[in-house]
């Protein structure tokens, strides 16, 4: 069945409830920079781990490459160490070393990976402007771009964003930082229109304490963000918390860890009501724990982007397709509709 692909300009006016960005969406932004397999393929790729390293990974994590499910792994292992051995010496201690090669391999691959504002502001500042119509925006990705959209429509001050991060803490042995832990009270509003944000998959700024007792944000300033980051992983004893490899059933494991991202999944997805616009995101059989919880909300359309490229009209059709199939499975009630991942107004663009 041959189907209209869009402008968004020609839609948007239905569309300001909820919002998908998936990987597409950082592509679109720098693609030389997010145009990658795996984030263990890259840091394997520009000489970020070596063989000690690998071998960590090959006995942690042999299926998926994860940063994060190794890391916890051994946070614990030498947490559990420390506990039980007198005269324990963590600089000395084989654990330690591994934890710490594997977090400044993490470290060298996200400052290679990741733009900096300078390179993607104008691109960020017309996200802010389209994700300031939406409700509730669920960004799939773990990158800094939406956080820095949020705060390019913040300096205007006619728009909130609130991802729910908003309980500032102190912390004696991080004093450098300012932190935050959830709390849904900051979710409800205000005087201005409020745009809450999810991190399903969690986010750089988000970090574990050592035995995962707390989830909180790091607050970053508006320069040196990257930088920011790499100094507060490397004088803390925590895990970041996001999850950017595995299957569909080890996400969901790794989820199940994460008060937060269990909240994200199992309450605050299912719960979303009437449009959804989808940008960037396949439905993967990776994210099928994602379709899974949309399944149960009470979506009455769906508008989802194409990027047509230089495909010709036959692969065109192909894909959409495809893509149909996958939302009528995930809801075959909605009326859909399909766009132009580059047209004016849309996402970057």
């Amino acid at each position: 069945m041959k189907q209209t692909i869009y402008q968004w300009s020609d839609i948007s006016s239905e569309f300001g409830d909820n919002l998908i960005v998936g990987n597409g969406g950082s592509i679109a932004v720098a693609s030389n920079r997010f145009s990658y397999s795996s984030l263990y393929d890259r840091a394997i790729q520009h000489g970020f781990i070596n063989k000690k390293v690998q071998n960590v990974f090959e006995e942690f994590s042999k299926q998926y490459r994860d940063f994060e499910f190794v890391l916890s792994n051994l946070i614990t292992a030498d947490h559990v160490n420390e506990c039980l051995s007198s005269g324990y010496n963590k600089r000395d201690n084989d654990v330690r070393k591994a934890y710490l090669d594997v977090r400044n391999s993490l470290i060298k691959t996200v400052r290679d990976l990741h733009p900096s504002t300078d390179e993607t502001w104008s691109k960020v500042a017309n996200i802010g402007h389209f994700v300031s119509r939406f409700k509730n925006i669920f960004y799939l990705n773990y990158d800094l771009l939406l956080y820095w959209a949020t705060l390019s429509q913040k300096l205007k001050s006619t728009h909130s964003f609130s991802d729910g991060f908003n309980a500032l803490i102190s912390d004696d042995a991080l004093d450098k930082h300012m932190l935050w832990e959830f709390s849904s009270n900051s979710l409800k509003g205000g005087e201005r229109p409020l745009s809450k944000i999810w991190y399903p998959h969690g986010s750089l700024m988000l970090y574990k304490t050592k035995l995962g007792n707390y989830e909180r944000k790091i607050s970053l300033p508006t320069a040196n963000e990257l930088r920011q980051l790499e100094t507060f992983w490397r004088d803390s004893e925590t895990v970041p918390l996001f999850i950017c490899e595995g299957s569909t059933s080890e996400k969901v494991r790794r989820i199940r860890k994460s008060k937060y991202l269990s909240r994200v999944l199992n309450m605050s997805l299912p719960s979303i009501e009437k449009s959804l616009v989808i940008y960037g995101w396949s439905l993967s059989e990776q994210d099928q724990h994602i379709v899974e919880q949309l399944q149960k909300a009470s979506i009455r359309k769906i508008a989802i982007s194409i990027h047509k490229g230089d495909k010709d009209q036959t692969q065109l059709q192909e894909e959409i397709d495809k893509v149909h199939k996958k939302l009528i499975v995930l809801n075959n009630r909605a009326e859909i509709f399909f766009f132009d991942a580059q047209s004016p107004g849309c996402w970057c663009h």
